[in-house]
């Protein structure tokens, strides 16, 4: 399968990418994490737009700046594709340690095939 991998990439010359752990501390405390915000988004691309110096807000005349109401739309759009529609898809490879309880008995091993799991992004 690995050789597989390698010779497809090397077709599509697509570069390695080095593997990201995440500490379990991060991850138990993402239920902390505020969500997905179109708002905050669109906001940091018009701080964006106003540092390299286009115009945002309504012109001089009042009239609305079409391309910061785009901008939002956007973000919302994106937002609420990622939310309605992304898949997450977990994989858990064999021999993965696993530790619990049943009641009150502490549970230990390892995970002997592997396990598939699914995610919402919020």
């Amino acid at each position: 399968m690995e050789v597989l991998l390698a010779k497809i990439s090397k077709v599509l010359n697509i570069p390695k990418t080095k593997k990201i752990t995440i500490p379990s501390p991060l991850i138990v405390n993402s239920k902390n994490r505020p969500g997905l915000s179109p708002i905050k988004m669109a906001n940091e691309a018009l701080e964006y737009k106003r540092e390299i110096g286009l115009p945002t807000g309504n012109y001089d005349d009042g009239t609305a700046n079409y391309d910061d109401l785009m901008i939002l739309k956007l973000f919302q759009i994106w937002t609420d594709n990622i939310q309605t529609q992304a898949a997450i898809t977990v994989a858990i490879a064999p021999g993965v340690s696993i530790t619990g309880t049943a009641g009150p008995v502490p549970v230990q091993g390892a995970t002997t095939d592997f396990a598939v799991g699914g995610a919402i992004i919020q």
